[in-house]
């Protein structure tokens, strides 16, 4: 949970600059690096009453609420993991002082998980027909070649 902690004050520290004194404190604790997204685990850092409370810093690494990441990643929701991925993969980059991704990157990354929510979390986008969520997730995914630097 510290490592998880450590994530998420980091990126409010180097990508969005307003990390609070607890978050410089997070950062000084942790005893390892934490090196990507783990969109599951972070969420569960929200629970509860001693919970981070900082949403818009996850919302900013995954497009979406604690709530519906864990919605989404329940273990009887097998069919999300693709979608876990790819929140994952766009928080590892977001957050990296390393990678950078271009504009096009992040704006694939937005629609595909808008028109994700927009399906209602259908998990069948990549096991049915394909859909418009299909062919946003397939585009995002051919992009990291091109559109990911560092």
């Amino acid at each position: 949970k510290l490592l998880r902690n450590r994530f998420i004050s980091t990126f409010k520290r180097d990508k969005l600059r307003n990390a609070t004194e607890a978050d410089r404190k997070i950062i000084a604790e942790g005893n390892g690096w934490a090196h990507g997204g783990d969109a599951v685990v972070d969420a569960q850092l929200y629970q509860g009453m001693g919970g981070r409370r900082d949403t818009n810093a996850f919302e900013e690494l995954y497009e979406m609420s604690p709530g519906e990441v864990l919605m989404i990643g329940e273990p009887t929701c097998s069919d999300h993991q693709s979608t876990i991925d790819v929140l994952n993969m766009n928080a590892k980059i977001a957050a990296s002082q390393y990678q950078n991704g271009s504009p096009t990157f992040y704006m694939l990354f937005k629609d595909f998980v808008r028109l994700f929510k927009e399906s209602e979390f259908d998990e069948s986008y990549l096991s049915g027909d394909a859909t418009v969520v299909t062919h946003t997730y397939w585009k995002f995914l051919n992009c990291l070649g091109g559109e990911v630097t560092g």
